[in-house]
């Protein structure tokens, strides 16, 4: 298996999955949640810059941790590697990459996708499986973000994860021990 980027495993502990905590040192952040197609939108790649431009990042990582056609294909992790000023037409070309002998593009076939930047400072970790995304960062570039629109992008906290899974999950109730772990996870910022 080819090893997680470093700048990827300073923010994220590449084997775990949601609804645990995917954070390095979560004490230290507070959480906000979105919809994994939150991914392939307009917003996505503006929401990272702008991430990377607030905590001074010379440039934005990304990681595929798992993918759909891992077992077929092999293990091999695609990653990102883009200044913050790339336009987004650069992000859009690495999620529209198919590996070789498959073909399905990254966007489809990444199961599980974590972004950060130099300073692995903040961090997005995507689960398509799940259709959650979690973003994690300190409290001054949480209030920042805040302060910035990011409602192009959606982002909830925790207390309104239920909302935003019921979707997924219709016409049953979201899974209450999923609430539960995702609470106990990803609880009031911890900042």
């Amino acid at each position: 298996m080819t090893p997680i980027p470093l700048d990827i495993s300073r923010r994220f502990l590449p084997e775990s999955r949601l609804p645990d905590q995917v954070f390095v040192g979560a004490h230290r952040l507070g959480f906000r949640f979105t919809d994994s197609a939150t991914l392939t939108s307009n917003d996505f790649w503006s929401f990272l810059t702008r991430c990377a431009v607030i905590a001074n990042d010379a440039e934005v990582f990304g990681a595929v941790i798992d993918n759909a056609r891992q077992q077929v294909a092999g293990s091999r992790h695609r990653e990102l590697q883009l200044d913050p000023s790339a336009t987004r037409e650069c992000y859009l070309d690495w999620l529209d990459s198919a590996r070789a002998g498959t073909e399905l593009p990254l966007s489809v076939d990444a199961r599980v996708i974590a972004f950060t930047g130099t300073t692995a400072s903040w961090g997005v970790w995507i689960e398509q499986d799940r259709e959650l995304a979690v973003f994690g960062g300190g409290s001054m570039l949480l209030e920042h973000l805040e302060r910035a629109s990011t409602a192009d992008v959606g982002w909830v906290q925790s207390e309104e994860i239920e909302g935003l899974l019921a979707p997924s999950f219709y016409p049953e109730p979201v899974p209450r021990s999923l609430l539960s772990k995702l609470a106990s996870a990803y609880g009031p910022s911890q900042s």
